[in-house]
């Protein structure tokens, strides 16, 4: 969910995103036609290259996302020069933006995923430890600091207590010194 992903994200969600439906093929298409207008045998293997990606099914069109981006982006992920493109069809660099687009969203989206996948072990450990050591203190009636903040936080935002805790601290503190000030959380701020 923090990642903007479906729950049942995985790599055929990301297949169906090339998809005609999902994918703007439509723009695509327009490139694949202004190539082979071009004479020259950049343009014809390109559009050959182009013409082979739409004819692949979701998943093949995944699998050979990167051959589709190379065909419009350098290697620094910048656009391809147009220039012999755009004297065919000025309105080829529209096209061109609206794949590019289509491209990097699901790219953008493929990462994201990647990094899920990366992450879900590592918080399943987290979450392991987190539960384990609430059971812990439980089990040998003890609180650390953590719980400390959180039970005055909770203390004094109960409505029927506060006024009575903060009556009873103010006639002894005249002042509060805070010690490392730039590590307080807001929970510790909440409480002084």
């Amino acid at each position: 969910r923090l990642l903007v992903l479906p729950s049942d994200a995985d790599e055929n969600w990301l297949a169906q995103m090339l998809a005609d439906d999902q994918f703007d093929v439509e723009s695509l298409r327009h490139c694949i036609a202004i190539n082979q207008s071009w004479k020259a045998a950049t343009g014809q293997k390109a559009a050959a290259a182009m013409g082979a990606w739409i004819a692949g099914s979701p998943m093949q069109r995944r699998e050979t996302l990167s051959d589709l981006s190379d065909l419009f982006l350098t290697k620094k992920g910048e656009p391809r020069s147009t220039t012999s493109l755009t004297k065919i069809d000025p309105d080829y660099n529209e096209y061109a933006a609206r794949v590019i687009a289509g491209i990097q969203q699901v790219s953008q989206m493929a990462t994201m995923l990647d990094l899920t996948e990366r992450m879900v072990p590592a918080l399943r450990l987290g979450r392991a430890f987190a539960l384990a050591w609430d059971d812990a203190k439980k089990r040998e009636g003890v609180i650390d600091f953590d719980d400390q903040i959180r039970q005055a936080a909770a203390l004094l935002s109960r409505r029927e207590l506060s006024d009575w805790i903060r009556y009873k601290l103010d006639r002894r503190f005249d002042h509060i010194l805070v010690d490392e000030a730039q590590d307080t959380n807001s929970a510790q701020w909440d409480i002084i």
